[in-house]
């Protein structure tokens, strides 16, 4: 049981608590009891205590809350639906009554066995206390470095090894004052420290040394103790007692005056390191501090910039050699040929993770039988991923998570194995969900991306895809993260995953995973009363009627429905029984319309009809007033016909895809809540009220205009005025010129122009706005040259240059674009020599390459004469087109630290 666990359920009875309604006051009565009951719960959770009778009694805490909040929940539907038809009929009380009076029994049933589990967790409390008094913490460990493996994960680290003991010894890496090594748990951060701590080099260029697992420390004093200790040697001259003032100045006189060298094991967060970073001698010494966690937050935070090493799952070859060499040790490290099969498919499974490796050696060690190989490959999870060594060491990351994001982490074990989640839809599945806290300022959508990043930076989550502008479209989660998140999901009854080869078993489950589903489902499934998230995958094939039949009979209390990429063509009527949705994914099906009871979702937040085929939304979607975003079909051509009255959404946050018409284009003013507006098919004749619309939408960040292509019609930019706020802006049409407005949006960071042909080089228009950072000109611009002159883009990190097809010649002056990251020139034919000044743009990191000439490609190559020019670049990349195959070649020229 975690802290804030139950938070969510005890804000659900406060709102029911503030209720006025007749008859209401005896359940009031029963929910504050509860609610007590609750809160005293969470505040006597005992964190470190792990005991089975602990265990037990969480499961059934949590069992109990599971039928309390269906409870709940299906009270405050009642409630809503009998404030829409209060004082009709007098038979209408009469069943109320008959209903609170049932309500009233449930909740005593709860009332009872809550009372019961607090005085069973009262006298197991009582009794820890007792023990815990009985301890002695006073003694420190005399030897803070780790017992170590010998060699364990030498292969594979052998660069990382050098890395860290150059960034330690070197002379004149004096700026070089704290360094980190970051990574998810089991990739062999401790070990790698280790070794270097107890290298020959490290120990003679270092005066004194101090290794302080953190993790395992109680308190600043504590460090500061361990820390005195080890750097005085002799016994006689180590201090008896010390306050932590002078154990400081002691530490920070040692650092000043001798060479020393700390490190601090296992860094979980940055609670106390305000304190513990005064040790450090501000002026310039040659002492370092080596910091290792899995938070990357926590490293680019105590460590100097550019000397985080950023530990990666070893490559299939590494991991192969390792677990050759420890396996196989007795007779030379080598598989013998009849197990060679068996064994690569093992290493392959392990994803590259050392941890896996070891737990994998530990097992296979001695292991001769083809049989017992056999076994290990057919039964994997259980053999290995369940392993406890692997599961410990990775749960830590999980319980060392907020509440919050624990639900967030967990929600990602519903997608199969080596899936690639879209960002956006665990964003808004996460909103659905109600596992978003409200910030001032922020919408839950901003925050929700914020527990993303975090989770990215725990090492919970991998970047799996990104835009060229390097921003995260998907991610995913490692083998055995996931295996954690799928056990974890199971005991807390948070989410089961079912597939055709396993047996359903109704548990109380909150939410199903459906993989590997055909047609049918077992007969279980249609009673789910209590389910709040179905996600069906892309392999799927579910039939309509199945689909109706698992509506009407089990999903009444449905949040998220998420039909993303399954095979279905059409949406059952049903649909509409589903009064509690916030979330409908549709993305990327069949279906080609939408049944007119979708109008009844009157909670639905979020419709999502990209890549699907549904170009015309019924009128009933106007009765949906709570939603907030409508992400509907669209393409260069054309968009998604919606009835005039969307315009009357007055929370609408998101109107994507629509299609131009007379009195949307009127209207959509009214939206003034809207932060991204996607309208497509704009004529001529629109754009003059299209910007009298535009000038009332001052929430506005992202706004993308697809106008009508035909002829010689070119888009009015004068007379479309979009605010000052916006930050995205996306233009699809022909362009006389860059109107003055450009130089007022103080604010815009991404710039996409389309098929705008323009005369006159852009860049004079453009290069000065503050905020620029990322720019995309596709067929933007007929002219032969293009200049970047002295100070311009100053925060521009992307520049896309792409079909250009009169583009001759790229001059960058010394001084422009001085934090440019990614340079792309795509197909643009008659650029055949490298952009002149290249060699000033000292911050690049991506230069590529795609579909550009023949010559420009093979001067660009280490052999090329333009290589001396772009050596300074840590990655090329050529895509070229040979023999109708495409070719991807990459060219790193020199290695990021």
């Amino acid at each position: 049981m975690d802290e804030g666990l139950y938070d969510p359920l005890i804000m659900k009875i406060g709102s029911l608590m503030a209720v006025d309604a007749p008859g209401f006051a005896g359940i009031q009565k029963d929910l504050d009891h509860i609610r007590g009951r609750l809160e005293e719960m969470q505040a006597r959770m005992i964190r470190v205590n792990r005991a089975r009778e602990t265990r037990i009694w969480a499961r059934q805490v949590k069992a109990v809350a599971l039928r309390l909040e269906d409870i709940i929940d299906e009270f405050i539907d009642h409630l809503g639906e009998h404030e829409r038809r209060r004082g009709k009929k007098y038979i209408h009380r009469l069943k109320n009554a008959v209903y609170r009076n049932r309500v009233s029994e449930k909740l005593r049933d709860v009332r009872l066995q809550l009372d019961e589990l607090h005085e069973r967790k009262t006298q197991f409390y009582e009794r820890h206390i007792r023990i815990q008094l009985g301890l002695s913490i006073e003694h420190l460990p005399k030897k803070g470095l780790p017992e170590l493996y010998d060699d364990e994960f030498s292969i594979g680290m052998e660069e990382n090894r050098a890395t860290l003991i150059s960034w330690l010894t070197k002379e004149e890496e004096t700026y070089c004052r704290a360094i980190a090594v970051q990574g998810m748990g089991g990739l062999g951060k401790t070990t790698l420290a280790a070794q270097v701590y107890s290298h020959q080099e490290v120990k003679k260029n270092f005066d004194f040394r101090a290794w302080v697992t953190v993790s395992k420390t109680k308190s600043v004093d504590q460090i500061m103790g361990s820390i005195l200790f080890q750097f005085i040697v002799a016994d006689e001259l180590r201090p008896k007692k010390r306050d932590r003032g002078e154990q400081m100045r002691k530490i920070h006189d040692y650092m000043q005056r001798e060479r020393c060298v700390i490190v601090f094991d296992d860094v979980w967060s940055l609670d106390g390191w305000d304190v513990i970073c005064q040790i450090f001698p501000d002026s310039m010494c040659r002492s370092k501090i080596v910091y290792t966690t899995r938070d990357y937050n926590v490293a680019s935070k105590l460590a100097s910039r550019n000397f985080i090493l950023k530990l990666q799952p070893l490559k299939e070859d590494e991991a192969w050699a390792l677990f050759c060499l420890r396996t196989f040790h007795e007779i030379g490290g080598s598989c013998p040929s009849e197990l060679e099969d068996f064994a690569r498919q093992l290493v392959k499974k392990c994803d590259g993770l050392p941890l896996a490796i070891h737990v994998l050696v530990r097992k296979m060690y001695n292991q001769n039988l083809i049989a017992g190989w056999r076994m290990a490959l057919n039964d994997f999870k259980s053999f290995v991923a369940d392993d406890w060594e692997i599961k410990h060491i990775l749960k830590l990351s999980f319980d060392n998570l907020p509440y919050r994001l624990k639900n967030c982490f967990l929600y990602c074990s519903a997608f199969p194995v080596d899936f690639l989640i879209s960002k956006m839809r665990l964003v808004r599945s996460w909103v659905a969900e109600g596992f978003v806290e409200v910030r001032e300022g922020m919408t839950p959508e901003e925050v929700a991306e914020g527990y993303l990043d975090d989770l990215i930076s725990r090492s919970l989550l991998q970047v799996a895809e990104i835009d060229h502008t390097n921003g995260i479209i998907a991610c995913k989660m490692h083998y055995f993260i996931r295996n954690l998140a799928v056990t974890i999901s199971r005991e807390e009854l948070f989410c089961v995953s079912y597939n055709s080869k396993m047996r359903y078993r109704e548990d109380g489950t909150r939410r199903l995973s459906l993989h590997m589903f055909q047609d049918d489902a077992p007969r279980s499934m249609y009673k789910i009363s209590h389910l709040r998230t179905l996600l069906v995958f892309a392999n799927n094939s579910i039939h309509p009627y199945i689909l109706e039949k698992m509506i009407t009979s089990s999903f009444k209390s449905l949040r998220v429905l998420d039909l993303e990429g399954a095979s279905i063509e059409s949406l059952p009527n049903a649909v509409g029984n589903l009064i509690n949705l916030r979330f409908l994914n549709l993305h990327g099906t069949a279906i080609k319309e939408l049944p007119r009871s979708i109008g009844r979702l009157r909670n639905l937040q979020t419709l999502d009809l990209t890549d699907s085929e549904v170009v015309k939304l019924p009128d009933e979607i106007v009765k949906l007033m709570n939603l907030r975003h409508l992400l509907a079909f669209y393409d260069h051509y054309g968009g998604t016909q919606v009835p005039e009255h969307v315009c009357d959404w007055k929370d609408l946050q998101s109107l994507e895809g629509i299609e131009a018409s007379d009195k949307v284009i009127q209207k959509i003013g009214n939206l003034t809540q809207l932060r991204s507006l996607t309208i497509v098919k704009v004529r001529p004749s629109d754009e003059s009220e299209l910007g009298a619309s535009l000038t009332k939408l001052n929430s506005l960040v992202a706004l993308a205009i697809y106008s009508v292509i035909t002829g010689d019609s070119v888009m009015q930019m004068e007379v479309l005025s979009p605010p000052k706020s916006l930050q995205s802006l996306t233009l699809r049409g022909r362009l006389d010129g860059l109107p003055p407005l450009f130089g007022s949006l103080v604010n815009l960071t991404h710039l996409y122009l389309f098929q705008s042909r323009l005369r006159e080089d852009p860049l004079l228009s453009l290069q000065s706005l503050p905020k620029l950072a990322h720019l995309t000109l596709t067929g933007a611009f007929n002219g032969k040259d293009m200049l970047f002159k002295a100070k311009s883009f100053s925060s521009l990190k992307t520049l896309f240059l792409r079909g250009l097809s009169f583009l001759k010649e790229i001059t960058i002056a010394k001084g422009a674009m001085e934090k440019l990251e990614v340079l792309i020139l795509h197909s643009c034919k008659q650029l055949k020599i490298l952009p002149l000044g290249i060699e000033y743009l000292k911050t690049l990191k991506k230069f590529e390459l795609y579909g550009m000439p023949v010559e420009l490609m093979e001067r660009v190559r280490a052999e090329g004469d333009y290589h001396p020019k772009i050596q300074h670049i840590p990655c090329i990349k050529l895509t070229y087109l040979n023999k109708r195959e495409w070719i991807y070649e990459d060219i790193y020229s020199s290695s990021p630290h």
